[in-house]
């Protein structure tokens, strides 16, 4: 099955040499399934789509701006690759300046094999380079083609004998440091929004098929479909949207919890509580366990408190500090 994408429309074409419109997001579902072996697309791929799971690119065009072409490897050359090693192919005319230009940059610079880093400088003339040969007169071409590969030789001469190289720092800051566990994982808020009484009155949640729910906020008009996994949320873009913190829906739903009746913002009687200061917005939650006040540190260890069946009680004065506020969660 081939795959070709029209200004304004994609289309497949099946065994029998039928065209028919397809979503970006089918097209792409079909891609990692091997329902199709390759697809043709014009640089609308080379922003919002991820192909991890192919091993090859082609340039049939190359641009002046070698930049864009690192974007296009982009799509493939990212966290989740499976493959060891992946192809870049450029195809070009012969003695063409773009084929000059590219041969260079490959053979000379190594682009296209790691960070751009020190490399920034030379990329940034290139469009410059290829517009002043295209006003070239056809007789001083050859000698431009040559003045510019000269000078792409001695960039990189100077380029290798600079005193900073940010690739070898990029590389040294790509060492994570250890971390801390997240206060709240994604696996967590699945379960949280699932658990019963959590969302707050008004809030409609329901289950549509594995990894996808049916959401709708007090004044939304249509049910948004949502996801909090990052592999449903990449399959199908198209029709999903990654609840998770950060997000709108994520941030109108947490709106709502806390934007409650007046009592329920001055009571401390309860057995979950989250403390606000005032000034910086910084939150802590407490909860009640085992009849003793205890803080939580993520969001499972809070829906476990939930279970505790201990009689709800006031939060002692002494938990909350001045200019702190105090909100009754359950």
């Amino acid at each position: 099955m081939a795959v070709t994408r029209a200004p304004a429309e994609r289309k497949v074409r099946d065994g029998a040499g039928f065209w028919s419109e397809r979503s970006k997001e089918l097209i792409k579902q079909l891609l990692k399934a091997r329902g199709i072996k390759f697809l043709v697309c014009t640089d609308a791929a080379s922003e919002g789509l991820n192909f991890q799971f192919c091993g090859m690119l082609v340039n049939y065009d190359l641009p002046w701006n070698p930049m864009k072409v690192e974007q296009r490897i982009g799509r493939i050359d990212r966290i989740g690759q499976k493959y060891a090693t992946i192809r870049v192919v450029n195809l070009a005319y012969e003695d063409t300046i773009e084929a000059v230009v590219y041969s260079a940059l490959r053979q000379r610079i190594k682009l296209f094999e790691g960070m751009v880093g020190r490399l920034q400088p030379i990329l940034s003339r290139l469009t410059k380079q290829f517009e002043e040969f295209a006003l070239e007169r056809k007789e001083n071409r050859e000698a431009a083609k040559h003045r510019l590969a000269a000078d792409l030789d001695q960039s990189a001469r100077d380029a290798a004998q600079a005193s900073l190289d940010i690739d070898e720092v990029a590389a040294e800051a790509l060492e994570m440091p250890d971390l801390p566990p997240p206060a709240l994982t994604l696996s967590e808020l699945d379960l949280a929004l699932n658990y019963p009484g959590v969302l707050p009155t008004g809030v409609e949640w329901r289950r549509l098929d594995a990894g996808s729910y049916g959401l709708r906020l007090p004044g939304m008009a249509d049910e948004a479909r949502v996801t909090t996994q990052a592999e449903i949320f990449d399959d199908h873009f198209e029709s999903h949207q990654f609840l998770s913190p950060g997000g709108s829906l994520f941030e109108r739903i947490g709106g709502e919890s806390v934007t409650q009746t007046d009592d329920a913002v001055a009571a401390t009687e309860g057995r979950v509580w989250m403390v606000e200061d005032r000034v910086n917005g910084a939150c802590r939650f407490l909860a009640l366990r085992g009849g003793r006040v205890e803080q939580c540190d993520s969001l499972g260890k809070i829906l476990r408190t939930t279970e505790d069946q201990s009689v709800p009680v006031a939060l002692p004065v002494d938990r909350v500090g001045k200019g702190e506020d105090v909100r009754v969660l359950a």
